[in-house]
């Protein structure tokens, strides 16, 4: 399986974005070959092995996820962004937005669960469920709703997301996460994949 983790925010106050990294890949990347893409150098909060790749621009993620893409069309994907967003996309280190197109596109042949953890990330899955059968997406918010941060430590600083705090909760099945919180988060695609993923 090949684990997929984005973080794409600055700053201090942004601490639950990295942090949701490390909760995820401990949580579904046991035994995964990881690649975790930041802006800066996370601090490690894994015994897992994991290669950590710093990129400056959503060029340098496109040219870097290219590279890593599987050559095996039947290889699992498991795939993670958290970040900030606007209506108009994702923002990358608050100086670029973009969308996800290619990433849907590099793995299209593959079967992949895709979370996104960010303000009106509904509108970053949209239209995505009839292209590609072999995909399960997840938003942690409708298309014009906020998502929610969690765990607000004495200094005032999220050391969490809602999303994230919810799949620890329930040991990260997300097809019970799915069945049991579809009415707050946007889902498309194939549930079914999400059952043939955690039944490997």
């Amino acid at each position: 399986m090949l684990c997929i983790l984005i973080q794409t925010s600055i700053f201090g106050h942004n601490q639950r974005h990295f942090n949701n990294i490390f909760r995820v890949m401990n949580q579904f990347c046991v035994s995964a070959q990881i690649f975790v893409f930041s802006p800066f150098i996370l601090p490690s909060q894994s015994n897992l092995k994991f290669t950590q790749i710093q990129i400056y621009s959503v060029l340098t993620l496109k040219r870097t996820l290219n590279g890593i893409r599987p050559n095996n069309a039947n290889e699992y994907v498991f795939a993670y962004v958290t970040g900030h967003s606007a209506k108009n996309g994702l923002k990358f280190m608050y100086k670029e937005y973009f969308n996800l197109n290619f990433f849907f596109q590099l793995f299209q042949n593959n079967q992949m669960v895709l979370i996104v953890d960010s303000c009106y990330s509904e509108r970053i899955i949209n239209g995505y469920q009839s292209k590609y059968n072999k995909h399960l997406y997840i938003s942690s918010a409708k298309k014009n709703e906020e998502s929610y941060a969690a765990q607000m430590d004495e200094f005032g600083i999220y050391q969490s997301t809602w999303l994230v705090q919810e799949l620890m909760t329930l040991k990260g099945n997300i097809t019970e996460f799915v069945g049991k919180w579809n009415a707050q988060i946007a889902v498309r695609g194939n549930v079914e994949i999400a059952r043939q993923f955690f039944s490997e």
